[in-house]
């Protein structure tokens, strides 16, 4: 059964199988303040997560670089409660998730050094 998940009147993600993904941008969105850093869900997700029966939480990166992990009971357990203006929250730190995936860097881009450019000397009447 997939099912979309709100918190705050709002879709944050979807539970289908047991398990509840999010997407997430972790520049705007990973906690860095007390308890964190680390990811939060609002309280109101968790319970509608607790009565689908939610075994897996996920926490995907949008651009791909990264995934997060975590058994539903072992959030419930560990997480921290906090308010960021987004209404109560549970936060679980960052020491506390699996990383799933993590994509790797690309290989840096080789610049290759040109020959120094000849100047053409100032025309006259084009002077500044």
């Amino acid at each position: 059964m997939n099912a979309l998940i709100y918190s705050a009147g709002r879709p944050i993600g979807t539970m289908a199988g047991g398990t509840f993904t999010k997407r997430v941008d972790p520049r705007t969105h990973m906690l860095y303040g007390p308890p964190g850093p680390g990811w939060a869900i609002g309280t109101d997700a968790l319970a509608q997560l607790s009565a689908l029966g939610c075994e897996t939480i996920i926490i995907e990166a949008r651009d791909g670089s990264a995934s997060w992990g975590a058994p539903f009971p072992h959030f419930m357990a560990k997480a921290q409660p906090c308010e960021r203006n987004a209404g109560p929250q549970l936060c679980l730190p960052l020491a506390d998730w699996a990383v799933i995936q993590r994509r790797p860097l690309p290989e840096p881009v080789k610049v290759q050094a040109t020959a120094p450019r000849v100047l053409q000397p100032i025309l006259p009447g084009f002077a500044s």
